[in-house]
C-alpha cells in the first residue's frame, strides 16, 4: 500500500474532509459512512437507538428470556431506561454502538438532552 497517498494526498472525504485513499472509489471515509448507515437505522426507529450526554450511541437489542446463554450488551448487566415520551424499559441486552463524531452531531436525528442521564444501572 503507498502510504504517501494516505498522507500527502487523495479525496477528502465529503463529510468530515479525512484524505481517502484515490484507490477506493468513495467518496466518504469508512468511518463517515459506518455513522451515516447507522443515521438511517435511527431515524427508522428512533427508540432503540439511545444516545447519552456524552454522545455516545447505544442500541436496545432484542428481548431474550432470562435462559438465553449466548451473547448480550454489556454482559447481561441490566439497564433501566426511561425513553422520551416518558415509558420505562428494562433491558439486559444494552449495546454499544461508539461516540458519534463532532461534525454530524448538529444534524443527528436524536438529542442527547433529552435521553442524556436517563440510563441507570442497578446494582443487585
Amino acid at each position: 500500500m503507498n502510504r504517501g497517498i494516505w498522507l500527502y494526498g487523495g479525496v477528502p472525504c465529503e463529510s468530515c474532509r479525512v484524505p481517502i485513499p484515490v484507490e477506493i472509489e468513495k467518496t466518504i471515509c469508512a468511518n463517515c459512512d459506518f455513522w451515516l448507515s447507522y443515521r438511517l437505522e435511527v431515524v427508522q426507529d428512533p427508540y432503540l437507538h439511545i444516545m447519552d450526554e456524552n454522545y455516545v450511541q447505544f442500541d436496545i437489542g432484542e428481548v431474550l428470556s432470562d435462559s438465553y446463554t449466548g451473547f448480550r450488551g454489556f454482559g447481561g448487566s441490566t439497564f433501566y431506561i426511561t425513553l422520551p415520551n416518558g415509558k420505562k424499559i428494562q433491558t439486559s441486552n444494552l449495546w454499544h454502538k461508539g461516540t458519534l463524531p463532532e461534525h454530524l452531531r448538529k444534524d443527528w436525528p436524536i438529542k442527547p438532552s433529552v435521553l442524556g442521564k436517563h440510563i441507570e444501572e442497578r446494582v443487585v
